[in-house]
């Protein structure tokens, strides 16, 4: 019996895990292929992987955010592994056997998704609780939604859902 494909594929990336944001990105280039229409909704830690290392927010705030987002670093340069961290090992090794074996890195991975046209969304509760903007957000999100708002996008017919 075979199963039809779904039309619509998100995947909430929750994660921050360099090993786990790879398998997730790979999903996402893969489903357009198919002619799924894809997206990642970004929440928790996996909102570091959409973040600009370098953006700042115009607005005032707290000691204890500002702590958060130092001890948070955004961007795709300071995702660690799931096992094998080793002291930061584990994440250059595996950027330089996956360099060594012309196998994409995260980064192209990102890039690739986008030209396919993967959406990035990013939840707005998330943001608010770790003290982030949309200046935080490289300009590739396309959607800063609330929990409500994604809901109803998974309860559209047709949509599989992902969690990484």
């Amino acid at each position: 019996m075979s199963e039809e494909m779904p039309k619509r594929l998100i995947i909430v990336l929750f994660s921050a895990d360099m090993d786990k944001a790879i398998e997730a990105f790979c999903m996402a280039v893969e489903a357009p292929i198919f002619d799924v229409e894809t997206a990642i909704f970004f929440t928790w830690w996996g909102l570091n992987l959409v973040r600009d290392p370098k953006g700042k927010s115009k607005e005032k705030q707290g000691w204890m955010k500002r702590m958060m987002m130092w001890m948070n670093r955004g961007g795709t340069k300071y995702l660690k592994m799931s096992r094998f961290q080793m002291m930061g090992m584990g994440p250059f090794m595996m950027r330089l056997i996956r360099k060594q074996g012309n196998i994409k890195n995260i980064e192209d991975l990102m890039e690739i998704a986008r030209e396919a046209g993967v959406q990035y969304w990013a939840s707005k509760s998330c943001l608010d609780a770790m003290g982030l903007t949309k200046e935080h957000l490289i300009p590739d999100v396309d959607r800063i939604m609330t929990n409500l708002e994604l809901a109803i996008e998974l309860l559209r017919q047709d949509t599989k859902v992902i969690y990484v």
